[in-house]
C-alpha cells in the first residue's frame, strides 16, 4: 500500500506519529510511505521582491528544515519512507499528489475543529477531503 502523510511542523503533525507509533499494527513494512510538506507560495508583495532562483533556495530551505525537524518521527516508520515538500494549497496540493502518485491513503493529523470551525477558518482538512479521489485518514 502508498501511504501519502502530509506534514507540518504542527502539534498535528506530532500527534499523528504518536498515534501511528502507540498503533505499531498500522504500521507495516510492506507500505511505501511518502512524507509530503506544502509550503504556502510567497505573497506577491515578497514574491515581487525576490527573482526566482532565491525564492526557489528560500522555499527549499523551508521544506528542508521541517522535514528534518520531523526526522525522529519518519525514521519510526517502517523502511526508509521519501520525504518530499512542494508549494501551494496544502489541501489541493495533498489531493493532487494522491491522485498523481499513485496512492492509496492519504494520513494527516486535524486540530479537530468543530464544523463552525471548518466553515470560518478554512481547513486543509476541509479542502483535502473535497478534491480527494483516494482514501483519507484523518488523526485527531
Amino acid at each position: 500500500m502508498k501511504i501519502l502523510i502530509g506534514v507540518d511542523d504542527s502539534a498535528c503533525t506530532h500527534h499523528l506519529f504518536e498515534r501511528l507509533a502507540a498503533h505499531p499494527q498500522w504500521l507495516d513494512p510492506s507500505h511505501d510511505y511518502t512524507a509530503l510538506h506544502v509550503l504556502a507560495p510567497l505573497p506577491n508583495g515578497l514574491a515581487a521582491l525576490l527573482d526566482r532562483p532565491e525564492i526557489e533556495a528560500r522555499q527549499a530551505d523551508a521544506g528542508h528544515r521541517v522535514l528534518a525537524g520531523l526526522s525522529n518521527a519518519l525514521d519510526r516508520l517502517p523502511g526508509p519512507p521519501q520525504r518530499r515538500w512542494a508549494v501551494g494549497d496544502p489541501g489541493t496540493v495533498l489531493a493532487r499528489q494522491a491522485a498523481e502518485g499513485g496512492f492509496d491513503l492519504v494520513m494527516l493529523g486535524s486540530h479537530g475543529h468543530g464544523a463552525l470551525g471548518q466553515l470560518v477558518t478554512g481547513s486543509t482538512v476541509a479542502r483535502l477531503l473535497s478534491h480527494a479521489k483516494t482514501p483519507v485518514l484523518v488523526m485527531r
